[in-house]
């Protein structure tokens, strides 16, 4: 298992809804561990946006191999063309875990990587 910030990789962003679902009615993402163990996000790992990196801190945040956990992001006030970002604070610095550009959705559509950890956005 992987917890210090700085070990931290293979791990994205993986899907979006920043209007909400009919199943959640707040902005979510959810984060997938493409790892064959588990990791947790913990002090020093931050979602946030390329103006924000470290808006919203996570505390014991546990991600089984090769699963997902959903964080809500209505607090981050996410627009259509920033980008969401998973950043790592260590060194002084916040290094990029991944980044998922946003782009306007309607409420109940998410978006995000095919298959999962995947290059292609759709």
């Amino acid at each position: 298992m992987v917890g210090n910030a700085a070990e931290i990789n293979n791990v994205f962003i993986n899907e979006v809804a920043p209007a909400g679902t009919t199943v959640e009615k707040g902005a979510w993402a959810e984060i997938y561990n493409a790892n064959e163990f588990p990791v947790i996000l913990n002090e020093g790992m931050y979602i946030g946006t390329e103006e924000n990196l470290a808006a919203q801190g996570f505390q014991n945040f546990l991600i089984p191999a090769k699963g997902f956990r959903v964080v809500e992001t209505q607090a981050l006030d996410i627009q259509p063309n920033q980008t969401l970002t998973l950043s790592a604070y260590y060194g002084d610095e916040y290094p990029r875990v991944d980044a998922l550009p946003l782009r306007e959705v309607e409420e109940n559509a998410t978006w995000g990587r095919f298959a999962d950890g995947g290059p292609d956005i759709v």
